[in-house]
């Protein structure tokens, strides 16, 4: 009754506010915005390169999207207009795909914490609150974000910028493998040496946790700090959003993967054989790692990463 009452006057509320309410048409949005500028680009790409001029930021693989402001004038066929402000906010978003596109694995091991880790615990002892977990996990993705970040503050005047960054979310990387061995090693505990009636003691689950949240720490702070890096300021804003959009891809992956792997799963941990799903998230983690580090090298090259006329 009382939470009726309650939406009740939640919902009066929300009506007496409405005419209060500014309503402002939208602008438009960046994923349109790329979508056209790809589109317009795609059309010209027969077109020369001689007099077109080269829009910041300079990618290499992005030269292409530079024929999209080229004016085609054609009878009875105006040629929709695309500006080179537009190109230049395509290639900075595009030139973070290959950034976003390590985070895919990582978002696996993310979706893996949520889900079966506690299913773990739960298994272990059924009595034990999952909320102690969630909380080692938070707080300890706060403690390494903010510890980090006062790091950066410290001797971010010493170092490239970006380097710390990279090297943030390559240790972020690094744990995620961390995280899935000592995962690995305490499912094949379960599985392997203990019977169901002997149960491990659900502390031994602890340290997986911790590295998650140090995984999430370093890695997704990491991908937003690299994100306002690389981006003018008309688009930092889009930061979040995206990155959220990249790891939700990722986690709805893991479904896949458990369709894929559907006979390594039974009823509990005891008639499943997490362990092999663990050592598969270990060597996609490890190659990811690797890419990753490969990405990184590149996005200090200045074939690969934006770079800026300084020409005003």
């Amino acid at each position: 009754m009382i939470s009726a009452i309650a939406m009740m006057v939640a919902y009066l509320w929300f009506w007496l506010g409405a005419k209060f309410y500014e309503c402002n048409r939208p602008t438009g949005s960046a994923i349109s915005d790329v979508l056209f500028v790809i589109k317009t680009a795609v059309l010209k790409r027969n077109l020369r390169y001689e007099g077109v001029k080269r829009i910041a930021p300079h990618i290499s693989w992005l030269r292409w999207l530079d024929k999209a402001p080229i004016v085609i004038e054609k009878e009875n066929r105006p040629d929709k207009p695309c500006t080179a402000a537009q190109v230049s906010e395509d290639k900075f978003l595009l030139g973070m795909v290959p950034m976003w596109t390590t985070f895919l694995t990582y978002s696996l091991v993310d979706a893996t914490g949520s889900t079966f880790f506690f299913e773990q615990a739960s298994n272990i002892d059924d009595k034990f609150p999952a909320t102690v977990f969630v909380i080692l996990v938070t707080v300890t993705s706060f403690a390494i974000d903010y510890l980090y970040d006062f790091l950066f503050r410290k001797i971010g005047n010493e170092m490239n910028g970006q380097l710390i960054i990279l090297v943030r979310i390559g240790i972020g990387m690094t744990f995620s493998v961390i995280c899935c061995i000592f995962a690995w090693k305490n499912a094949a505990h379960l599985l392997y040496y203990d019977k169901p009636s002997s149960y491990t003691n659900i502390f031994s689950l602890t340290p997986q946790f911790i590295f998650l949240g140090i995984m999430k720490g370093l890695s997704e702070g990491g991908l937003q700090s690299f994100f306002r890096s690389q981006v003018p300021e008309s688009l930092k804003n889009y930061g979040p959003p995206f990155g959220e959009c990249v790891i939700g891809i990722g986690k709805f992956l893991s479904i896949v993967c458990i369709l894929i792997f559907g006979s390594w799963f039974g009823h509990d941990i005891y008639t499943s054989h997490l362990d092999n799903y663990y050592a598969m998230l270990i060597f996609g983690s490890f190659v990811n790692l690797l890419i990753y580090w490969l990405v990184a090298y590149w996005s200090g090259d200045d074939q690969f990463s934006p770079e800026i006329d300084s020409e005003p």
